[in-house]
């Protein structure tokens, strides 16, 4: 299966999960959810199979004056968790699951817990998750194997982490495969786009390369909800946004699982997630505009 393909199927029920969070949240917060339970359990899928090497070293290493490194060797990445727990455990504990995945992800190793702090809203997220009665859902829906993260299944975000090109039949005007991509008005726009980024925040992203990714999250946004396609005719855009804004972070999700240089961005940087929304919206609106 192509690393496209493979995203794609993934997608599925992460679009699925964001839509039962609708009522709960405003549509722009969803994605406040999403996109970090999508990162944590990303982390778990990879160290799960080790997780009992980890708990064993840890014990046993307790009193080393450098455990850090021995933890990683047990687990055979550049991170680790001491937690008992992982996804599929705590959900066999639901009244007390808040605090225990809390706790959880307060024992991942330093460098992961830099990352899950930058998800500043995610956090008073959880609390409401639980007076809501969903994050018990929202937890088992990311331990399907439909959702199933883990590097053997999604590519893991090494090498240049590029996503494979779009398909020009995909159906999306405008944004097309790399037999057009690199020509013309889009490639400009998206280009423009990543300098902008560079601009703002101060990265070095490379705008040939990333115009593979921003064409992805484009292509998943657009069809992460039909209504915006039928919508994008409308002359009052306040409905059409609403959805894009709910659906918007999933498409970036999804990015982030298969680039690095954007897993990067948009876990460290806290306003990186609404200016690319804002800067893809109208693109996305007027490419739907356009006849197929």
């Amino acid at each position: 299966m192509s690393l496209a393909a493979a995203v794609s199927e993934k997608a599925s029920p992460i679009w699925a999960i964001a839509d039962k969070l609708t009522g709960v949240f405003k549509p722009h917060q969803c994605g406040e959810v999403i996109l970090p339970l999508t990162v944590i359990r990303r982390f778990d899928s990879v160290l799960e199979p080790a997780k009992q090497a980890v708990l064993d070293a840890c014990k046993q290493y307790a009193d080393s004056p450098l455990p850090g490194k021995l933890l990683e060797k047990a687990s055979g990445c550049a991170f680790y968790n001491t937690s008992q727990f992982t996804f599929v455990r705590l959900l066999d504990a639901p009244d007390d699951l808040e605090a225990n995945f809390r706790a959880y992800c307060n024992a991942f190793s330093p460098n992961v817990r830099q990352i899950l702090e930058r998800f500043k809203p995610f956090w008073p997220h959880l609390a409401t998750m639980c007076e809501k009665n969903v994050l018990h859902m929202v937890l088992k829906e990311f331990t399907t194997s439909k959702a199933d993260l883990h590097p053997d299944r999604v590519s893991n975000l090494e090498g240049e982490g590029r996503i494979e090109p779009v398909p020009a039949e995909t159906g999306f005007p405008g944004i097309k495969g790399d037999s057009g991509a690199t020509e013309g008005k889009d490639f400009a726009t998206l280009s423009d786009i990543v300098r902008k980024i560079n601009q703002r925040f101060g990265t070095q992203l490379d705008p040939t390369d990333q115009v593979h990714t921003l064409r992805q999250i484009a292509e998943h946004v657009a069809a992460g909800d039909r209504r915006l396609a039928d919508l994008a005719g409308e002359e009052d855009a306040g409905t059409w946004n609403m959805v894009y804004d709910s659906v918007f972070a999933s498409g970036v999700a999804e990015a982030a699982l298969s680039n690095a240089a954007f897993f990067e961005l948009i876990n460290t940087t806290p306003d990186a997630l609404d200016f690319l929304r804002e800067q893809l919206r109208n693109i996305v609106r007027g490419r739907l505009q356009q006849p197929a």
